[in-house]
């Protein structure tokens, strides 16, 4: 989660047609989109064993809703689709819930600053509904402010934890107090890469947890990215952005010295998460 609000960033530039909107949306692959597929995948290891899906031939629905920080969706959504999954888009909660049978993942992107409104909502709205949607075999990515929304309790002040989603049996806080925009060194499966961060979490595990699968952690030990097995389904959440382009580092002036894509890692963990 940026924990402050983020300028509009030019993600991607999209094919002709392909734009992006806080409607409800379905983005179909197309060749472009195909061609750009996964030309240099890094080798990720398998998240788990594999799960039936809530819905095997549904869309992958994204949340995109306020408080999503602008560009963030369209991102995750344009590696959606290269992974070769539709993409649906939805801006409101309410609508949630109606949509979650017929999806075979739920996407809840970065967000900006202030997501207490967000989350009041979700443990309202869609917490419920989710927690049943993975017991049944869908399954949840979490990215930096989606993240902080899958844990149990995370850290709102120096003094005070608020709940969460719960899908997720950890507590998370800011991994650095300086949440200007940067590149964190990320061990993933075993692969270092340098990865785009601004305000995520880390992760501290619950006594007594299984069914936790650690993906990715810190220069100092601490998790930034864990998978977890939720009923019949799959949760995995993630305190950097896998799907970060070059076109963020330019905006956010940070210097792309020994950075390497990672857009095609973002593309195999969809594709892992969805196998």
């Amino acid at each position: 989660m940026s924990l402050r609000q983020n300028p509009s960033r030019p993600w991607f530039q999209l094919p002709p047609g392909l734009g992006r909107g806080r409607a409800v949306v379905t983005m179909l692959c197309t060749s472009i989109a195909v061609a750009l597929c996964l030309t240099a995948s890094p080798t990720v290891g398998a998240l788990t064993a594999r799960l039936p899906h809530a819905a095997p031939s549904g869309y992958v629905l994204i949340y995109d809703g306020p408080a999503v920080c602008d560009g963030c969706a369209a991102a995750i959504g344009h590696a959606v689709v290269v992974a070769g999954f539709p993409a649906r888009y939805v801006a409101s909660p309410d609508s949630v819930p109606g949509l979650l049978p017929k999806a075979r993942l739920f996407i809840v992107p970065g967000t900006n600053d202030n997501i207490e409104p967000m989350r009041r909502t979700f443990n309202r709205v869609i917490g419920a509904p989710l927690r049943a949607y993975l017991l049944g075999g869908g399954r949840y990515l979490g990215l930096c402010g989606g993240a902080f929304l899958a844990v149990q309790r995370y850290w709102l002040t120096a003094t005070q934890t608020v709940p969460a989603l719960g899908i997720v049996p950890a507590t998370a806080d800011t991994y650095a107090n300086n949440e200007n925009a940067r590149l964190e060194k990320v061990r993933w499966f075993g692969q270092v890469h340098w990865m785009y961060y601004q305000g995520g979490p880390y992760f501290m595990l619950n006594s007594g947890h299984v069914g936790v699968t650690v993906d990715a952690t810190y220069a100092d030990g601490s998790i930034a990215a864990l998978s977890y097995r939720y009923g019949r389904g799959m949760v995995l959440v993630s305190g950097v952005h896998p799907e970060a382009t070059i076109a963020w580092l330019t905006w956010d002036g940070i210097n792309p010295k020994g950075w390497e894509p990672t857009f095609p890692l973002a593309v195999a963990m969809i594709k892992n998460l969805l196998s």
